[in-house]
């Protein structure tokens, strides 16, 4: 079995090294080659097994000694009454900015392209045979990789529409080579932080009404009035109210270890995992007077999430009822900076990053639209506006 490309997604193929100081060695490489470089290390010391299909591959780095990730489906722990979810990767990039990105970390990749789509439970589905099958194509289409490049005339719109002429050049002076670049590396070097501050920028906090603690629904996501409190009440205090949108209440504690190749199958929850593009997830655990008869128990959670790179934060319920406290003050101090920090960024870089937000927006939108066209709620021979 082989493992995902790291940096694109992409399969990979076992490959052997010719030369250098691994020479002789298997290793995974991107089946994308040369466009991506992305490799994974093969463990030489270990023969294929039909009983271990992850035996030919380490767990716990790649090639750089950083933690490797694979995919796992997300899940609702709570449903909405009315609506059904859909969480996928879908995006697109401009050819000026496609360079960067290739050497960019992952992590940025998924701020753009993760999406949740959200459909009516009552609404009825009517496809028919022909625009199904032309929708499965298109929707295969859209999202070919995990950033594919936008439609030329896609970019060409969004470059007229922002004047973007001076910060880009054209790659060839080929007529058939529709691509740009961008004319200064200068502009590179910044545009990371550029666009995560696009990203960033989120509507205030409210939590949903069928969400909230309560002991006479099966709606609630909270165990109890303080967790409820923490993330509506002192995060905002903390940090903003835009804030909370980043602290995901009940995470499956499994589900992350078997993304990390630790398969344990089970419903283990965490009480929150702050996650966010610039920093390394936190475990946020609430400990209410119960945790002081099981120090062991969450000695081993916390060593487990420690070998999957993800730091723990226990919090007592005294200092969320008292809104200060030593385990508070690490939270904050790992997270201030992140919500406080104001990104020093010109305004031809401001402009670069918003256009890059509007195209993966863009391709969001005519996701959106082929999957309304496939379960039959807009039809091609009637106006949509």
């Amino acid at each position: 079995m082989s493992p995902k490309c790291p940096k694109c997604n992409s399969e990979m193929s076992l490959r052997e090294a010719k030369k250098g100081k691994f020479a002789g060695q298997n290793f995974w490489g991107c089946d994308n080659f040369p466009k991506c470089r992305g490799i994974v290390n093969y463990d030489n010391n270990v023969t294929n097994n039909k009983n271990n299909s992850s035996s030919n591959f380490s767990n716990n780095s790649d090639s750089n000694g950083k933690s490797k990730v694979k995919s796992i489906v997300w899940k609702d722990y709570k449903s909405r009454s009315a609506w059904l979810s859909e969480y996928t990767s879908i995006g697109s990039l401009p050819s000026f900015a496609s360079y960067y990105f290739e050497e960019e970390e992952l992590e940025l990749k998924k701020t753009i392209s993760q999406t949740l789509l959200l459909y009516k439970k009552d609404r009825k589905r009517n496809s028919e045979p022909d625009s199904d099958f032309l929708c499965s194509i298109l929707i295969k289409f859209l999202q070919r990789g995990l950033l594919p490049l936008c439609t030329a005339k896609t970019e060409k719109s969004i470059i007229e529409k922002y004047g973007l002429d001076n910060s880009l050049q054209k790659n060839t002076n080929d007529d058939s080579d529709l691509s740009y670049s961008l004319t200064s590396r200068h502009i590179n070097l910044k545009l990371k932080n550029a666009i995560i501050n696009q990203f960033n920028n989120k509507i205030d906090f409210k939590l949903d009404s069928e969400f909230k603690f309560n002991t006479n629904t099966d709606t609630s996501l909270f165990d109890s009035e303080i967790e409820q409190k923490f993330i509506n009440e002192l995060i905002p205090n903390y940090f903003g109210r835009d804030a909370s949108h980043w602290f995901l209440p009940q995470v499956n504690l499994d589900d992350l270890l078997s993304s990390h190749s630790f398969e344990n199958p089970g419903k283990r929850r965490i009480d929150f995992l702050f996650c966010h593009p610039s920093i390394k997830p936190i475990a946020i655990e609430i400990d209410g007077s119960e945790h002081k008869d099981k120090p062991e128990i969450d000695k081993q959670r916390d060593e487990l999430l420690k070998s999957c790179d993800i730091e723990t934060i226990r919090i007592p319920n005294r200092e969320i009822e008292n809104g200060k406290g030593d385990n508070l003050d690490k939270l904050t101090s790992s997270c201030d900076e992140i919500f406080n920090k104001e990104y020093k960024i010109d305004e031809e870089t401001a402009i670069l990053a918003k256009s890059i937000k509007e195209i993966t927006l863009l391709s969001k939108l005519q996701y959106s639209i082929v999957k309304a066209i496939k379960f039959g709620w807009l039809n091609h021979n009637e106006d949509w506006i």
